[in-house]
């Protein structure tokens, strides 16, 4: 009883601990420069002064030591509450890497194997057919749970053009057991392994963390991953308490010829009960809390005594799985342009510098989102990098490449 009652005291400081606000260390130390850290606070400041973006926050970290963060411009472009630190942000996409590092977590539990057909762990897809020229036949071979990390299993997503799915209407399923139901029943778009399309893939991911560990997808992802991580702002329903630091979410309206609001924090899904948990669009975080799940990446699985993957695991996911040229499809869903690109699991990968006409590093992993987050890890040059936005459409796509530029130009050593 007395050695329960001190594991408990133990759990709260470490926890405590982990919660703290992340401190930041002087750029020099690690051999980047201040001054020109700053061109990224300017750069910034200067798209919100012209009404191309409402606000944004940026961090960046080196050898595991955050150097650099900035805040401009309004939380809420309707209240006029301004950006901070702490504010809440739809991540969209960026859900997709953290739903890898749950998949993989399992992985090293010997739950399954990355070859493993799909249909072995999840039996409503064990009669997926293909729809190839018009006829829908047996597959050449089933979708693996590499597949599903990867983007190669024969799935998409409605906004491509695909009727199928907008007819299914996936999103309007109660839960993900009723998501996978509904996906089961469409034909795959193309030979699982043949090529490299963005996709529902991190959802049914998501339901396959669900499947094996027995544990809602949402309660796994809490206590596996963001509790031991003290991520304690990532959550698929905004809490009531939080909900004055969630902003409004944006697009540009050519008609207008400035932002307008298009998701409000009083009336948005991500208030309201959610209980659809998808592993590739689902999750809102902060610039903190992101940071942390992008220092234990950088770490190489772990971070502030708690350990989430072996370092030979994130070697693994970090690395290009495809065996085909897919850069171009990459680099256009990410970037709006360039190439360079394979896809390890869960990750964008650079895999040739000189293709992509910005300052990167071969070997750098990464992912964005819909509403212009974007974070990246850059293994040679120990950096992480995350800037934050909410802005929906094209207008949001060069910050992620100028955030590349800003950073690496202040390296000095």
């Amino acid at each position: 009883m007395q050695r329960s009652i001190w594991l408990s005291f133990f759990y709260l400081l470490v926890n405590c601990a982990l919660a703290s606000d992340l401190q930041i260390t002087k750029p020099e130390s690690v051999g980047m420069s201040s001054e020109r850290l700053e061109r990224i606070t300017q750069h910034l400041q200067t798209q919100v002064n012209e009404g191309q973006m409402a606000g944004a926050v940026a961090m960046v970290a080196r050898q595991g030591k955050v150097v650099f963060v900035t805040t401009v411009g309004k939380q809420n472009l309707e209240t006029g509450v301004p950006m901070a630190r702490d504010t809440l942000f739809r991540i969209y996409s960026m859900t997709k890497p953290i739903t890898a590092v749950a998949a993989m977590i399992l992985y090293e539990e010997g739950s399954f194997k990355l070859s493993d057909p799909l249909s072995k762990h999840i039996p409503e897809f064990a009669d997926l057919k293909v729809l190839v020229d018009g006829v829908t036949r047996e597959p050449l071979r089933p979708p693996t749970i590499q597949d599903l990390m990867r983007h190669s299993a024969g799935f998409t997503y409605g906004f491509f053009g695909n009727e199928m799915y907008r007819n299914a209407d996936l999103d309007s399923s109660e839960d993900l057991k009723e998501f996978a139901s509904r996906l089961s029943e469409i034909p795959l778009v193309y030979e699982p392994g043949s090529r490299w399309m963005y996709s529902v893939s991190s959802d049914v991911l998501g339901y396959l963390v669900e499947r094996v560990s027995d544990m809602p997808f949402n309660k796994f992802l809490q206590s596996r991953l963001f509790d031991p991580l003290g991520m304690e702002d990532t959550f698929f329903e905004v809490p009531a308490e939080k909900l004055h630091r969630f902003g409004t979410n944006h697009r540009w309206s050519d008609a207008l010829q400035r932002l307008e609001v298009i998701d409000r924090p009083q009336d948005s899904v991500y208030t309201r009960k959610v209980t659809l948990f998808m592993g590739g669009q689902g999750l809102v975080s902060t610039l903190d809390d992101y940071m942390r799940f992008s220092l234990m990446l950088l770490n190489r699985g772990h971070l502030d005594g708690a350990r989430i993957l072996s370092p030979k695991t994130i070697e693994l996911m970090s690395m290009d799985h495809l065996d085909f040229d897919a850069g171009e499809a990459i680099g256009q869903i990410a970037f709006g342009e360039g190439g360079g690109y394979g896809f390890g699991l869960g990750f964008g990968v650079v895999n040739d510098v000189a293709a992509g006409g910005m300052l990167r590093s071969h070997g750098e992993y990464f992912w964005a989102g819909a509403a212009g987050t974007t974070f990246w890890i850059d293994p040679v040059e120990e950096i992480a990098g995350i800037a934050l936005i909410q802005l929906m459409g094209d207008k949001r796509l060069p910050l992620r490449t100028d955030m590349r530029v800003l950073t690496n130009q202040a390296l000095i050593e």
